[in-house]
């Protein structure tokens, strides 16, 4: 799990439970910080690893940590099994025209949040771009646009609007237009803007990633968000969502350069 609280793991235990014994019985949890695994369960051995949707998340010094920890709990032969959030949409199609080894991106995504009558999460405008900077020094910037309060009028923050990127807010503009009866029905809400930095991966990008980290790539493959798998002959940038590859580790490590 990608989640440590106590009450996380809690109903984590509980649904192993429900399982049959001969699957229950193979399943140890061991709550904690991941990096730490080693030094809480120095013995631990596997033939094999499955990490799902994590390591896109790690600074470049964090996922050396990670791999190096997977190669000493491997066993000889054992395969690590990974998925990550793929680089397949138009947007980083247009991106990777010019530099297809490109793995980091700033996304700027604004969602409106409305609490009364009703709990929605509605997506507004989102844009992605190439990020120049290193993905170790990313911030976060979270930011109120609209603010509604208690049957009260939308209130616009101008000095905030005016900050954002002209594309994101020229979106925004034309979803109010589009969308004044649903922001009319919402009593209490804001609508916010958040830009991060995200690392994405194509099946090369992983593939030369897992490389330079000592291992040798058997397969690598896209899924679609309903988590079926892409074929061969797919265009990934229509239908593609997560990228995944299979590999062991590499006896004799190569020197490829990261992209």
């Amino acid at each position: 799990m990608n989640e440590k609280a106590p009450e996380a793991v809690s109903v984590f235990n509980q649904l192993k439970e429900t399982l049959a014994a001969r699957a229950s019985e193979k399943i140890e949890t061991i709550a904690g910080d991941a990096f730490k695994l080693l030094e809480m369960n120095p013995d631990l051995k596997a033939d094999v690893i499955l990490c799902r949707n994590w390591i896109h998340f790690l600074s470049d010094e964090e996922q050396y940590q990670f791999f190096d920890m997977v190669k000493k709990i491997l066993n000889p032969g054992g395969e690590l099994i990974l998925t990550v959030n793929g680089a397949y949409n138009s947007e980083v199609r247009l991106i990777h025209k010019t530099d297809p080894r490109t793995k980091c991106f700033t996304l700027n995504q604004t969602m409106l949040f409305s609490r009364q009558p009703v709990n929605m999460d509605i997506p507004v405008a989102k844009t992605l771009s190439k990020y120049q900077g290193k993905f170790s020094e990313r911030k976060i910037k979270n930011s109120v646009i609209y603010h509604k309060r208690s049957n009260g009028a939308w209130t616009l923050d101008q000095g905030t609007a005016q900050n954002l990127p002209s594309e994101t807010y020229t979106q925004i503009k034309s979803w109010v237009e589009e969308n004044k009866k649903l922001m009319k029905q919402v009593t209490f809400g804001n609508m916010q803007n958040v830009e991060n930095v995200v690392q994405l991966y194509t099946r090369e990008t992983l593939a030369a990633l897992l490389t330079q980290h000592g291992f040798s790539v058997s397969t690598t493959f896209v899924t679609d968000p309903q988590g079926h798998y892409l074929q061969e002959d797919e265009d990934p940038y229509i239908r593609g969502d997560r990228t995944g590859a299979i590999a062991t580790v590499n006896e004799a490590p190569s020197a490829a350069v990261l992209p």
